[in-house]
């Protein structure tokens, strides 16, 4: 075993690796809790929601990132993480962005959902 090599390997990660997973992780959680401050910022009232709909656009994040959690694991084994990872966090940006352009619950809705497709594999596939 060659200290040296893994010393500058540990150093590596700690350095480079590391910050980058933390921020990647700090992205998809405010991606997940941001619609709670929209909300109090009259999200509802501006897509014109009205009984459980507020609760169906939160539903639908969970929803798909239940289902593609797995399938999203599979493709980042054949892709590789080089690969997969930057691939999720450009996409999972995207529809950052995209919530900022809903006029409609229904694409409220259906963003909600894209995020919930990208951000699936997104810890599992950094781990």
């Amino acid at each position: 075993i060659d200290h040296a090599a893994e010393r500058r390997l540990r150093n590596k990660i700690d350095l480079m690796i590391l910050p980058t997973v933390c921020v990647l992780y700090l992205f998809c959680f405010i991606d997940r809790a941001n619609i709670g401050n929209a909300k109090l910022a009259g999200f509802e009232r501006d897509l014109g929601m009205k009984g459980y709909d507020y609760n169906t656009t939160l539903t639908m994040f969970y929803i798909s990132y239940i289902i593609f959690e797995i399938p999203s694991n599979i493709i980042c084994k054949w892709m590789g993480p080089g690969w997969f990872i930057p691939i999720l966090t450009i996409a999972f940006g995207a529809c950052s962005v995209a919530n900022g352009y809903v006029h409609t619950k229904e694409q409220a809705m259906a963003v909600r959902f894209l995020l919930g497709i990208f951000e699936a594999g997104m810890l599992p596939g950094i781990a």
